[in-house]
C-alpha cells in the first residue's frame, strides 16, 4: 500500500472535531435541567449540547455559515447566518423521542437580509424581532419590501450605511423590550472602532442612547461611566443585574443604581455571553480569536 494511501485513510479516520468537558459537566446539565446551544461563525457551525439517560454530553452540529446571532424560544430558536435569519421550531410533541433525542428543530421560516453581520437577535415580548444589524450600525427588524426596516440607531452615527462604523454587536432585553446595547467604540467614520477596540467599549442604554458603561477611565460617578479595560462584546440582562462581556473580563453592573461594579473573573478569551441557564450564567469563550487557544463554553 502506498504511503499517500495510507496517509488518505488515516486522514479519512480522525475525527474532525474534538469536544471535551470538565467531570462534571453533564451532572451540572441535569441540576440546571437544561442544554445548550451556541454558534461559532468561523467553522459555521451550531451547536446543542445536552445530556443523554446514560449521563454522556450529547453533541449535536449543523452547518449554516457566518452563524452567529442566537436567541431562544418557547419551542425552537433563531439563528443568523451570512445572508440569512432562520427560524427553528420543534416538531416533535411532549414526551416522543426522535434518535434518542427529545427535541428535533426543524427549519421552518428563513429571512434573506443580505449580508448584514448579525451579531445578535432577541424577540420582544410583543413578539418583534429585534437583530444587531452591525454593518449598519442600527437596531432592525424584517422587511417585506427590503433587506431590514430601521428601529434605532446610536446618537453619535451621522446616517445609517453599510460601513461599520462604531461595531454594534450586543444587544439585551429588559421588561421585553430592547434596552442595551455595545458598541466597541463611539466612532462615526468606516471602520472606526478597530483602532479603539482594546479602550473605546461602551454599553448604551436604548432609547436614549446614553453611555451607562464607556471607556473613559473616570471611574462610576454621576455620569453613569465606568472604566473599560477592552471592547465589550456582548450584553445580557437578567436577575435585575446587567451582565457585559469584554475581550478578557466579565464586570456585573446592579440594574438601576450603576453604583458598582466587580469583574467577576478574568481569562484569556474574547468573552459571548450565553445568557441564562438555570440559575447560572453560561459563557461562551473565543480563545482562538486572541491566539490562546480553542474555543470554549
Amino acid at each position: 500500500m502506498s504511503n499517500a494511501t495510507t496517509n488518505q485513510i488515516t486522514t479519512n479516520e480522525e475525527p474532525w472535531l474534538e469536544v471535551t468537558s470538565s467531570r462534571n459537566f453533564s451532572n451540572w446539565l441535569a441540576l440546571e435541567k437544561i442544554s445548550l446551544a451556541f454558534s461559532t461563525y468561523q467553522a459555521g457551525k451550531v451547536f446543542l449540547l445536552g445530556r443523554k439517560q446514560d449521563g454522556q454530553i450529547s453533541v449535536f452540529e449543523r452547518t449554516l455559515q457566518r452563524c452567529m446571532g442566537l436567541c431562544s424560544t418557547d419551542n425552537g430558536f433563531w439563528l443568523s447566518s451570512t445572508y440569512q435569519v432562520w427560524r427553528f421550531e420543534n416538531a416533535l410533541l411532549p414526551g416522543q423521542m426522535h434518535n434518542d433525542h427529545d427535541k428535533l428543530y426543524i427549519p421552518r421560516v428563513g429571512y434573506t437580509t443580505g449580508d448584514l453581520d448579525v451579531h445578535d437577535i432577541v424577540v420582544e415580548d410583543s413578539g418583534r424581532i429585534v437583530f444587531v444589524n452591525t454593518m449598519f450600525g442600527c437596531l432592525a427588524t424584517f422587511s417585506n419590501q427590503h433587506s431590514f426596516t430601521p428601529l434605532w440607531k446610536p446618537p453619535f452615527l451621522s446616517k445609517i450605511t453599510p460601513e461599520d462604523r462604531c461595531r454594534l454587536n450586543g444587544l439585551a432585553l429588559e421588561n421585553g423590550k430592547c434596552k442595551y446595547v455595545t458598541v466597541v467604540s463611539k466612532s462615526d467614520v468606516v471602520d472606526g472602532w478597530r483602532n479603539r477596540r482594546h479602550d473605546g467599549g461602551c454599553v448604551l442604554e436604548v432609547p436614549s442612547g446614553e453611555t451607562q458603561v464607556g471607556a473613559t477611565g473616570t471611574g462610576i460617578g454621576a455620569s453613569k461611566v465606568a472604566a473599560a479595560p477592552s471592547d465589550f462584546d456582548s450584553v445580557s440582562s437578567f436577575l435585575q443585574g446587567l451582565w457585559a462581556s469584554t475581550n478578557g473580563e466579565l464586570p456585573l453592573h446592579s440594574s438601576g443604581s450603576w453604583k458598582g461594579i466587580s469583574n467577576i473573573f478574568k481569562c484569556c478569551a474574547a468573552l459571548r455571553l450565553c445568557g441564562r441557564g438555570g440559575n447560572s450564567c453560561p459563557i461562551g469563550g473565543n480563545a482562538a480569536r486572541l491566539n490562546f487557544g480553542p474555543g470554549c463554553v
